[in-house]
């Protein structure tokens, strides 16, 4: 069932900037499944193997193509569980991007879905993809595997399947013994929580594996007969109204405290009502406390910034 349209909080808009590419032709009953993982690891060349053609651009090993939020649609065919609803397949850049930073990757990612939840569409389930030939979680690995955790929050974990892709590349063997090592080590809390494991890999019994993740995230969606679960960024950006930098997911990044209080700054000026503005002074507040072992230098600046975000 489609989420009941609610009043909420457009503030988060003010976190959009020109360029940003948002859904406009949104419709309440989308089935919307984003693909988050890291750079190179076939976002993109999953979309166009589900879709049976070269839509989405794909890159070269290390270096990303998909620079903004990309989405792409299709009608489910008559043997889905959905089928005759419309599926739309998000396409994400990793946070080890070639030409963006990982705080601005975060912003238009979170930009993309709280516009998608605010306009009263919910998320069929989430996607998360890992080369399976890669032998160590690289720093790189590991930080797009914490960021996606912290995207999506604790309470939506059953919404989420882990894939692993480029099986063709490895002996069957190694990767069946990759794939235990991931699930003992590092999606221990997401399998806890209630995600899925599956493989992107041809076998004679399943010739198109794309085909059989999409519809299998979609039948979880179906069965479960539970009230859609907003992802935690999603309740962060527009019920309670944080800027991304203090969400959950923005914490795991470095932000300069002027950043982060020049973006209160902004949340703050349309806000009329004392006890709201009051509620904001003491989150800027609240940041400044954060801040340890400040050198006196930084502490002068820090009271100067207060004093003019409360004037």
């Amino acid at each position: 069932m489609p989420r009941k349209l609610r009043k909420l909080s457009d503030r988060w808009k003010k976190q959009r900037k020109a360029g940003d590419k948002i859904m406009d032709d949104a419709q309440a009953d989308d089935l919307i499944i984003p693909l988050m993982g890291p750079t190179g690891v076939g976002k993109s060349s999953f979309i166009n193997a589900y879709l049976g053609t070269a839509v989405a651009q794909v890159g070269h090993e290390l270096e990303s193509c998909t620079r903004h939020i990309d989405w792409y649609s299709t009608i489910l065919p008559p043997k889905s569980c959905y089928a005759g609803r419309r599926l739309i397949l998000v396409d994400t850049p990793g946070f080890d991007d070639t030409y963006a930073d990982d705080a601005e990757i975060l912003r238009r990612i979170g930009v993309w879905l709280a516009a998608s939840y605010a306009n009263g569409t919910s998320l069929a389930g989430v996607i998360y993809l890992h080369d399976i030939n890669q032998k160590r979680m690289l720093g790189s690995t590991r930080l797009n595997l914490k960021m996606f955790e912290r995207l999506v929050g604790k309470d939506s974990l059953p919404t989420v399947s882990l894939v692993t892709t480029q099986w063709e590349t490895v002996r069957v063997q190694a990767g069946v013994d990759r794939e235990k090592e991931l699930s003992a080590e590092f999606w221990t809390d997401a399998l806890k929580g209630g995600a899925t494991v599956s493989r992107v890999q041809k076998t004679p019994e399943h010739p198109k594996p794309h085909l059989d993740v999409v519809e299998n995230v979609l039948r979880r969606h179906f069965e479960s007969k539970a009230k859609a679960r907003a992802l935690l960024i999603q309740q962060e950006l527009v019920d309670k109204e944080r800027i991304i930098p203090l969400t959950t997911a923005g914490q795991e990044l470095k932000y300069s405290l002027q950043h982060v209080l020049e973006l209160q700054k902004q949340l703050g000026d349309s806000v009329d009502d004392d006890d709201r503005r009051r509620e904001l002074v003491d989150r800027i507040e609240a940041t400044k406390n954060q801040v340890i072992a400040l050198s006196p230098t930084m502490k002068a600046k820090v009271r100067s910034w207060i004093k003019d975000l409360i004037k």
